[in-house]
C-alpha cells in the first residue's frame, strides 16, 4: 500500500528478476469500487516526457507480477524454463527450446496444464499440424511440455515428476533435469 507520490519514484528502486515491467497494476480504491490501472513501465520510463509521471494517491496498491513462464523438457536441445511472450504457440515454444534432439518423438508430445484447479494432459502430434493447425495451440503460464524419446523410455515422465514439476513451477524455482 502506498501513501502518495509518483509512480516512477515507487519503482525507482528497481525490479526483481522476472518481474513483468510491461504490466504494472495500480489498484485504486474509489468511493464504492476499486479501479485497476495498468502501466507499461518500460515504455513509461523511456518516454521523453518525465512530467507525464502518474500521481499515486494514499491507499493505492502497486502490483508487479512475474513474467509468465512454462517448462519444456525431455528430448529437446535446451530443456529449461521459458518466458512466455504474447501468443507463444507450441511450435514457437519448441523452437525456443532449441528444437528436437535426434532421439525425439514429435508424434507424442505431452502437454500438462492446470485449468480451473484440474490437471489436464494432452498428447500432441507435431506431424499433424498441416492437417490440424488447431494443434499448434497457445502456451499458458505454468504449462509443462514433454517431448519423449523414440524408444519411449523416460525416467522423468511419471506422476511424481509432474507433481514435483508443478510444485517447482508454483514456487518459481528452476528444475535441473539430467537427461
Amino acid at each position: 500500500q502506498i501513501d502518495a507520490g509518483l509512480l516512477l519514484d515507487v519503482v525507482s528502486g528497481g525490479f526483481v528478476a522476472g518481474a513483468n515491467k510491461k504490466a504494472v497494476m495500480i489498484h485504486r480504491m474509489m468511493a464504492k469500487s476499486r479501479k485497476k490501472l495498468t502501466f507499461n513501465i518500460e515504455e513509461f520510463t523511456n518516454s521523453a516526457n518525465p512530467a507525464g509521471d502518474f500521481a499515486l494517491e494514499p491507499g493505492d496498491i502497486a502490483e508487479v507480477q512475474k513474467i509468465p513462464e512454462m517448462f519444456i523438457y525431455g528430448e529437446v536441445k535446451a530443456p529449461n524454463f521459458y518466458r512466455l511472450k504474447e501468443n507463444t504457440s507450441l511450435t514457437k515454444a519448441l523452437l525456443n527450446a532449441g528444437g528436437f534432439t535426434d532421439k525425439s518423438d514429435g508424434t507424442k508430445i505431452t502437454l500438462f496444464r492446470e485449468d480451473g484447479g484440474q490437471n489436464l494432459k494432452r498428447i500432441l502430434n507435431l506431424n499433424n499440424l498441416k492437417n490440424n493447425p488447431d494443434q499448434d495451440i497457445a502456451m499458458d503460464e505454468g504449462d509443462l511440455l514433454y517431448v519423449p524419446s523414440q524408444s519411449g523410455k523416460s525416467k522423468f515422465l511419471n506422476k511424481e515428476t509432474i507433481s514435483w514439476g508443478a510444485f517447482f513451477m508454483s514456487l518459481g524455482l528452476v528444475l535441473a533435469l539430467l537427461v
